[in-house]
């Protein structure tokens, strides 16, 4: 972060707190949206129910993903150019403390028994592992070139790491934490996720305009599906029927069946739709428009766009306050 850029992100800190609103309380019940605007520095709050902006804060530079606490009480959204988590209180929706020296932690997810917590350093070409609770260092391994997004399988014996610049997906075995294999997938993997059925894993690999499918037992591509340019990002409805595809460069979302992979509709986004979430009750899609400023809400079952709403600078990152998860 740059001198300028860091004495505005304290100043606004600084003006939050001669408010004295960390400690104001939300009414029970608020299902708030959080948007992480990566070239503004910021994050944007969104009443869901309104669809409208509430609130924005400053974090640290450059934010990207997010992650919920190890209790659900807080939310940690990863600041990668100063190396640092801004931490929001999910009763107040307000930023209440700086955790330092988290290198580059452009994504962050848990494993399954949420004892440890996995960061992928874009820049730094690694990962690193946290205790949970503690957020102790533990150790880091590499992987490829430019790290990006990560997985586990349902037990949590191996992690998978899209390698945005080597074309590979790296398998971490996560009882040694050890590297045990580099698949190459193709051109700029990006997203990763474990499938509904917990055998395979989708990889949107943005080069290619293709969702990967790798097999969790032979550790092998058995499959490429087409999806649309600039494939980048997956969110999978809560029953496990439909996987959701960005396609950043295409401005669609694709609809597809994760078992037949027969895909069932395309959604025109506009403006380079980036990350989504699925609301838990699985009515709403939320999609982030990287290029345009705008998070798009679609209606998850009928596919059509409910609502735009205005963000800042480069949206990327979308969750809930109400549902444990990362993105």
């Amino acid at each position: 972060m740059n001198e300028g850029k860091f004495l505005r992100w304290l100043a606004g800190i600084g003006f939050v707190l001669a408010l004295g609103v960390w400690n104001v309380g939300s009414a029970d019940g608020d299902e708030m949206v959080y948007i992480s605007n990566s070239d503004a520095d910021n994050v944007s709050v969104i009443d869901r129910k309104s669809r409208k902006v509430v609130r924005t804060f400053p974090v640290g530079d450059y934010p990207h993903h997010m992650l919920h606490s190890h209790d659900g009480k807080f939310l940690y959204i990863g600041n990668t150019q100063n190396d640092s988590l801004t931490v929001v209180d999910l009763a107040t929706h307000r930023p209440v403390r700086v955790v330092p020296n988290i290198l580059d932690p452009y994504n962050l997810i848990y494993d399954p028994a949420r004892r440890h917590m996995v960061t992928a350093c874009t820049r730094l070409g690694f990962v690193e592992i946290y205790d949970a609770k503690s957020l102790k260092k533990l150790r880091r391994i590499s992987t490829g070139d430019e790290p990006n997004h990560l997985a586990f399988t349902e037990d949590g014996a191996l992690l998978f790491v899209t390698n945005e610049r080597s074309k590979t997906v790296s398998v971490i075995d996560t009882k040694k934490w050890r590297l045990t294999k580099q698949i190459t997938v193709g051109r700029r993997p990006v997203d990763i996720h474990l499938g509904p059925d917990k055998k395979e894993v989708f990889v949107a690999l943005y080069g290619d305009g293709e969702m990967a499918v790798i097999d969790v037992e032979t550790l092998e591509v058995n499959e490429k599906l087409a999806t649309g340019a600039g494939a980048h990002g997956f969110a999978l409805a809560p029953d496990g029927h439909v996987l959701f595809v960005s396609n950043r460069n295409a401005d669609t979302v694709s609809v597809i069946n994760p078992s037949t992979r027969a895909i069932l509709h395309q959604i025109p986004i506009p403006g380079g739709p980036d990350m989504m979430s699925v609301t838990p009750d699985g009515r709403e899609l939320w999609v982030t428009s990287r290029y345009r400023n705008y998070v798009h809400v679609v209606d998850a079952r009928e596919y059509k766009v409910l609502a735009r709403i205005k963000t800042d600078l480069a949206p990327h990152g979308v969750t809930f306050s109400w549902a444990v998860g990362h993105h």
